[in-house]
């Protein structure tokens, strides 16, 4: 059972951190799958052509406790602090080599953000995502996924949150977290008058124009 903290934790995630917990997940249901250890194809080893994928699987089986959708499958993932996107940007995704692909070979296309979305704000992005694959191919298959599906996903693969130690996230904070806790913005740095004294007899020792002592 993943801790109570977890889906807090997949919202703080960088694309990084993301690519690499969801490649983790995605091999392990594979395996369980009982399919070839190279069944999932990384963002790292897709080539030219699979262009705006992050991974990809062939030939998902059909099964009843299966996780994944079934036959050919294309992940993309966002990691991003806004909760939507726009027409204009889905459009754009889409339009790039793999996803492409995926939807013109009737595969299912997975947009996987790691926002904690409402309802209607994944509603909104499924409905904005749907208009725009249709125009790439009939009937499009397009899913989802957000923290609450990420961390469902996740509870059936808990060894692989555990190795990677993404439980431990609970006192890690992104670093605009920490400016806004510490009103950087509001306390710039400023040196004071003694300071700044000793600045301008280190820079003066330096190019051999000051004094050999500083002034104490």
């Amino acid at each position: 059972m993943l801790s109570l903290s977890f889906r807090r934790n997949v919202t703080r995630l960088d694309a990084g951190t993301l690519t690499t917990l969801m490649s983790a997940l995605l091999t392990a249901e594979a395996a369980r799958l009982n399919m070839p250890p190279n069944a999932v194809v990384v963002s790292q080893a897709l080539n030219d052509a699979d262009g705006g994928l992050d991974a990809r699987i062939d030939e998902v089986p059909v099964a009843p406790d299966n996780l994944l959708p079934s036959g050919l499958v294309g992940f993309q993932f966002k990691a991003r602090k806004s909760k939507t996107f726009s027409n204009e940007e889905l459009r754009a995704e889409l339009a790039k080599p793999g996803p492409t692909r995926i939807l013109q070979q009737r595969g299912t296309y997975v947009l996987v953000v790691q926002a904690d979305l409402n309802d209607q704000q994944r509603s909104l992005i499924e409905q904005r995502l749907a208009e725009e694959a249709s125009l790439i191919a009939a009937d499009p298959q397009c899913l989802v996924w957000d923290a609450t599906a990420i961390e469902a996903f996740a509870q059936h693969h808990v060894a692989v949150v555990e190795g990677l130690e993404l439980e431990s996230f609970e006192a890690v904070r992104a670093l605009p977290e920490i400016e806004q806790s510490l009103r950087i913005a509001e306390r710039p740095y400023e040196a004071d008058d003694r300071r700044r004294e000793a600045i301008e007899q280190i820079r003066s020792r330096a190019t051999g124009s000051g004094s050999d002592e500083l002034d104490g």
